[in-house]
């Protein structure tokens, strides 16, 4: 097998890992079009692999047409892509080159204007002999959008922020490498007989976008990867197992269908069952600690201290334990909790712990009231990085404007993230908290454990707040009690005193 097929055997293979997790974990259109564009990039890569293989010119001029299918595609998915995650308005560009795929699409399999002849070339495999004035012009169009692309990427990237701008890096990076390198496929056509090996780079793109994935929340799929790894873990585990039964019937019994080996399945499948649960348990403990080591760290820490908040009654011991833990096993450089005032109208906040925050800024934040009617509808984490893209969807100018002006207050006063306190389904306060020391972002795994957080110590602090009334109205009623009691025994005592004078 020569190089040029081991890079399309790997680009179709890291284009099929992608795009697997891209529509099974995938939500919105954005994450479509990626995997669209990694379908193209797999239709290229088997379709260069066959290429390399094949010692026949019919079937090799066959296989071009194929890989050419992907090919087409590749900058035109790029583009909606592009334009898709960047949030441009403008998109009847997008007609346009859609119109153009088709037109190269129907020249390609249709006709020879676009790839007619190959050559026997580096002595390996057949390459397209000479470009047609088709061909050439689809290179200029593929170049030309790729170019495009990118740039509109690095625009948006020299203004962007926070997560935004490492997703938007990484992205970067990503193209770069795989189309510098990719785009050299075009040179042999044209006579520059520069072996293909560089196809390489596009698999080292998908691997980079797969990280920014995995690391930067790009996607959310981090969980899909984890589960993937169980039960591959798992699926392994029942191979080897149905084997080995297999030999070990084989060897005792003679073979597998007979008496024997059926009374003896009826004591092994409960016991396969069991051992089944016990290794997809260690599975997920080995997922959880050397794959995903910082989920696992304090998520352990998270799951433990919603067990210790229904330990407590007192407020201030609970708000305590909730600000010092989160901020600890996460390592933040600042935290703090908000708590509604129940007893006055309209809903004003007071500061119940603040640690690395301007006590007077955390009051700011929800001054106007738009934060907690926003986290009061929605019941989900705020997150700064966030806030610009929910602005731009919003169909609601009004909104879209206080969303803008919440993130420029959050990020005055680097607050990252808002949890709502919730309890008995209303907002009772907010937990704000800011960056991560090493400035990492917050993954998917991170709100999700946040989100448990913050419904468990709602409860817990307003079971406390009701505690704490009830305990203050005890004490009211034994105090009025007691005065009552005494003026009793002051009446009785002066009553006593009226009886001997007389």
């Amino acid at each position: 097998m020569n190089v040029f097929a081991i890079s399309g055997l790997l680009i179709g293979l890291t284009g099929v890992f992608e795009a697997l997790i891209i529509f099974l974990r995938g939500r919105k259109l954005v994450h479509y079009l990626w995997g669209a564009f990694c379908i193209s990039f797999i239709v290229w890569g088997m379709g260069g692999y066959k290429i390399a293989t094949t010692v026949d010119a019919d079937e090799a001029i066959f296989w071009w047409k194929v890989a050419y299918i992907g090919v087409i595609f590749i900058p035109i998915f790029l583009a909606h892509f592009t334009y898709e995650f960047l949030n441009i308005k403008e998109k009847w560009h997008l007609v346009i080159f859609y119109f153009l795929g088709a037109f190269f699409l129907i020249l390609n399999l249709f006709t020879n204007l676009f790839i007619n002849k190959v050559r026997w070339a580096f002595n390996q495999f057949y390459y397209i002999s000479s470009p047609t004035l088709f061909y050439t012009l689809f290179v200029l169009v593929f170049l030309g959008l790729v170019i495009i692309c990118v740039f509109k990427f690095w625009q948006y990237y020299l203004v962007a922020q926070g997560i935004r701008r490492v997703q938007l890096r990484y992205i970067l990076i990503a193209l770069v490498i795989g189309f510098s390198g990719g785009a050299f496929s075009f040179l042999p056509v044209y006579k520059i007989e520069l072996y293909p090996a560089l196809n390489l780079t596009v698999s080292i793109g998908v691997v980079i976008v797969a990280y920014a994935i995995f690391r930067y929340r790009l996607m959310d799929v981090r969980i899909l990867l984890r589960e993937g790894f169980i039960y591959f873990g798992l699926a392994l585990f029942t191979y080897l197992m149905f084997y080995f039964i297999v030999w070990a019937y084989t060897l005792i019994f003679g073979g597998i269908f007979n008496k024997n080996s059926y009374f003896t399945g009826l004591f092994i499948a409960p016991f396969f069952v069991a051992i089944l649960y016990w290794v997809a348990d260690h599975l997920r403990i080995i997922a959880n600690r050397y794959f995903f080591t910082g989920l696992y760290n304090y998520q352990e820490t998270i799951h433990k201290l919603t067990r210790e908040l229904n330990y407590y009654n007192d407020l201030d011991k609970i708000i305590d334990i909730l600000v010092e833990t989160i901020k600890k096993t996460m390592q933040l450089n600042r935290a703090g909790v908000l708590l509604i005032n129940i007893e006055t109208k309209p809903i004003h906040y007071q500061i119940a712990k603040v640690v690395g925050f301007n006590e007077q800024n955390g009051i700011s934040l929800v001054q106007d009231n738009f934060l907690t009617q926003y986290l009061e509808k929605t019941e989900k984490p705020l997150v700064r990085e966030e806030l610009l893209l929910i602005a731009n969807d919003s169909k609601n100018k009004t909104e879209a404007q206080k969303l803008k002006n919440l993130y420029d207050h959050m990020q005055h006063i680097e607050a990252s993230l808002c949890l709502p306190l919730i309890s008995n389904k209303r907002l009772i306060g907010i937990i704000v908290l800011g960056s991560k020391v090493s400035s990492d972002a917050f993954t998917q795994e991170d709100l999700e454990l946040l989100s448990t957080l913050s419904y468990q110590a709602g409860i817990a602090i307003d079971n406390a707040r009701l505690y704490k009334e009830v305990k203050d109205f005890s004490k009211t009623l034994q105090q009025k009690v007691d005065i009552q009691t005494k003026d009793l025994k002051d009446q009785a005592e002066h009553l006593k005193k009226l009886l001997k004078m007389r």
